[in-house]
Formats: C-alpha cells, sequence, structure tokens
C-alpha cells in the first residue's frame, strides 16, 4: 500500500518528504535527546560546583577551629546544664542557628541539635561557644541536609566530665 503510494509521487514530492524526514529526524533528536542531556549535565556540573565550594567552607572553617583548639584553652570547670543552656541558645542565634533540641546526657553533658544550618555559621558558633564555660565539644555528627544546609548533632561536656 505504502510503496505504490510512494511509486506514484513525483520526484519532487519524494525529495520534499525525504527532506521532511530528516527535519523530523533532527527535531526530534535535539528536542528528545540532546537538550536533556546537556540539561542534565548543566545541573551536575552545578551541583557539583555547589558541592565542592561547601567542602571548601568546611575546610576552612575546620582549620580555623583546629588553630582555635591548638591554643591550648582550657574550658574551665563545667557549668551545670542549665545555666549552660542559658547561655548557648542566645549565642546559636547570634549566629541564625535554630536549636532543634537539647537533650541532657547521663554524664552532666548536653546534646544540641541544629537543623538547616549554614556550615559557616555553624562552625563559627563552635568556635565562639568554646568561651562559654562547659563549651568544650566532645563529639560532633554533621551531615548534608541540602544545596548549602546541614544539620549537627553536637555533644558538650558535662559538669563531671573533665
Amino acid at each position: 500500500m505504502i510503496g505504490s503510494w510512494w511509486d506514484e509521487l513525483s520526484q519532487r514530492e519524494r525529495l520534499m518528504l525525504g527532506v521532511l524526514g530528516v527535519v523530523l529526524t533532527v527535531f526530534v533528536l535535539f528536542f528528545l535527546v540532546i537538550m536533556p542531556l546537556q540539561t542534565a549535565n548543566q545541573n551536575a556540573k552545578n551541583s557539583f560546583d555547589a558541592r565542592n565550594e561547601q567542602s571548601v567552607a568546611f575546610q576552612q572553617a575546620l582549620n580555623r577551629y583546629q588553630l582555635a583548639s591548638a591554643g591550648g584553652f582550657d574550658a574551665g570547670p563545667a557549668p551545670d546544664a542549665d545555666t549552660f543552656r542559658a547561655d548557648l541558645t542566645p549565642l546559636a542565634g547570634d549566629y541564625e542557628l535554630s536549636v532543634s533540641r537539647l537533650q541532657p546526657t547521663g554524664q552532666g553533658g548536653l546534646l544540641v541539635t541544629f537543623e538547616d544550618a549554614l556550615p559557616e555559621n555553624l562552625f563559627a558558633f563552635l568556635i565562639d561557644v568554646r568561651e562559654i564555660p562547659g563549651g568544650q565539644v566532645m563529639s560532633a555528627s554533621i551531615s548534608s541536609r541540602g544545596e548549602s544546609t546541614v544539620s549537627a548533632q553536637i555533644a558538650f561536656r558535662g559538669a563531671d566530665q573533665s
């Protein structure tokens, strides 16, 4: 059926249909294959660049924190958890950090949870929290939450830990 129809077409009509087929093929390839691949590639590059910048910010903050720690800072006697909690919350607010949870630990320490924090604000906070009596970090767990934010659980020294 199609063969007889094709045979009935003039040379000029066959040429126009052939050109139309080539144009349609190029159109479909470009918009359904090439453009989505280019978009995915650009998104991957942007994501990589954002993660790379975040990594650099983490490394710089870590270096600052290690330099501050190298000074042999003595945290002094740890206060009770209520006093430390009262000092800690406004300091976190100064760094635009929202304290999600404050949980006393069995050793008189305090476990603080931050959600959706900017890494540079979190590390600057960790440097300055050392000025508060009892502000010695015992452990920290920090994980990426998105393009530019992290969540963190930080355990601070307790009153009966030295």
